[in-house]
């Protein structure tokens, strides 16, 4: 079964369901005093703008999934990012502690 697309509902953002529990976000940097929250991209998918997302981008690690090498933030990264925009992103601040 292919997976699923499905939009937030807080931000209009793309989202994949892969059966087997994957889920895939697609993140686009937020610059200067933009305030959408999601922007449209040249792939067709809608991506959440995040600021700050250089952290996540310096400190990465592969993995290699179906054949494929994948490139993730580490752990670590992924932590410390959310800890600094947690204060931005009011409706999902208590999700995200």
């Amino acid at each position: 079964m292919p997976g699923a697309f499905d939009t937030d509902c807080l931000n209009g953002a793309t989202k994949i369901f892969d059966p087997d529990g994957l889920e895939i976000e697609f993140l686009i940097a937020k610059r200067g005093s933009g305030v959408d929250n999601a922007m449209k991209t040249n792939l067709g998918v809608t991506a959440e703008a995040l600021r700050h997302l250089e952290l996540l981008g310096k400190h990465t690690l592969t993995i290699s999934y179906l054949g494929m090498d994948i490139e993730l933030p580490q752990p670590e990264a992924f932590v410390i990012h959310k800890m600094i925009i947690n204060s931005e992103r009011k409706n999902k601040m208590e999700k995200d502690q």
